[in-house]
């Protein structure tokens, strides 16, 4: 049988199930996935093959709400991002704020360089909806 990534089309009915049947056991109704923590489910690489999805949708169903739906945030917490700290507040960027003008915006609001790392990984994770292969170099960033 191949491994669970070669076979992506499996990955929603599975879920159901472990849905389920963990609901069950934990005596709680959850009604679901949120479509981020599908889509992150979908391109994760499953090392650890349909034992470790369901390892993933039993913690999920544990950290839900009751008549909730998993978040992206109970299958994979190490990516979750923090609130921001005030001086990285939004900046609103149009197409013609230069990198000059965005780092004296930054400067400005006395941002430190571990903030700014922060944020910036913080954002290319969001950007790929937690799959960590695709935050390469090559990746561009944007503060949000």
């Amino acid at each position: 049988m191949p491994p669970l990534r070669e076979r992506v089309e499996d990955i929603p009915y599975l879920i159901k199930r472990f849905i389920v049947k963990h609901s069950v056991r934990h005596d709680k109704e959850v009604r679901g996935v949120t479509p981020e923590a599908m889509q992150a489910l979908q391109e994760y690489n499953w090392p650890g093959n349909i034992r470790e999805l369901e390892n993933m949708i039993e913690r999920g169903v544990i950290l839900a709400q009751h008549h909730g739906m998993i978040e992206l945030a109970d299958l994979f917490p190490s990516i979750t991002i923090a609130p921001p700290s005030e001086s990285m507040a939004p900046i609103c960027v149009d197409s013609s704020l230069s990198l000059e003008k965005m780092v004296n915006l930054l400067i400005d609001r006395n941002t430190s360089l571990e903030e700014l790392e922060n944020r910036l990984l913080d954002a290319a994770v969001a950007r790929s909806r937690g799959n960590l292969r695709s935050c390469t170099k090559t990746n561009t960033l944007i503060l949000l």
